[in-house]
């Protein structure tokens, strides 16, 4: 995989969002992150960097998810009172200056292609993330295209007449299907997760 117009590289970007709920109202918000770019060619996936953030939720976003039943609502709890967890605007800010060190601003076509296992869930909650801090720059370090493995492993299962026999189609679900050891106590994850997105990107698309 190359990007055409620069010759180089691509550079896609692995990324996993456990929020407080879907990113449908304003006051969900993230709780922990993992983003990892790597390069990849038609023969080698190179990794390049990573990102983690854990983050401290206010004290009104808590509330909220304990009380309308938020997904995550108990890890909210937690990460209220988390010491290693951060507050939003500073992790924001670093993850801003991380995403900068890997985009050339002379080249447009350098910018991140990202994949999730639910991109459009994963995407919605990191664009709100951006609206939160006031940035309005989300297109500057990501292609308008994305790469949903959801879908893929779903095609992929269709072609092969496998789809029937899964109970589900979670990112445990599947990659069990494809004989990954799974550590199901670190499902659901961003850490994790991201591990397994990288296992699944080299089965459906690598071939490997």
């Amino acid at each position: 995989m190359f990007n055409k117009k620069s010759k180089k590289p691509a550079k896609i970007m692995f990324f996993d969002i456990e929020p407080t709920g879907d990113g449908t109202n304003i006051k969900h918000c993230i709780l922990e992150a993992h983003f990892e770019i790597w390069e990849q060619t038609e023969t080698v996936m190179t990794k390049v960097s990573e990102f983690y953030c854990k983050l401290r939720p206010r004290e009104d976003v808590v509330f909220q998810a304990r009380n309308n039943g938020y997904i995550n609502r108990n890890k909210a709890e937690q990460y209220r009172h988390d010491i290693t967890a951060s507050d939003n605007r500073h992790t924001f800010r670093k993850f801003v200056a991380w995403l900068d060190c890997n985009i050339d601003y002379k080249d447009k076509n350098s910018r991140l292609i990202p994949i999730a296992y639910n991109i459009e869930f994963d995407k919605r909650l990191l664009k709100n993330w951006f609206r939160k801090n006031g940035r309005k720059d989300f297109d500057y370090f990501f292609f308008l295209w994305d790469w949903c493995l959801l879908k893929h492993a779903a095609v992929d299962m269709l072609i092969t007449g496998e789809y029937e026999e899964l109970k589900n189609m979670k990112l445990g679900t599947v990659c069990e299907h494809y004989n990954f050891n799974i550590d199901k106590e670190k499902t659901h994850t961003a850490s994790y997760d991201v591990s397994l997105l990288i296992l699944l990107w080299n089965r459906l698309v690598n071939g490997r």
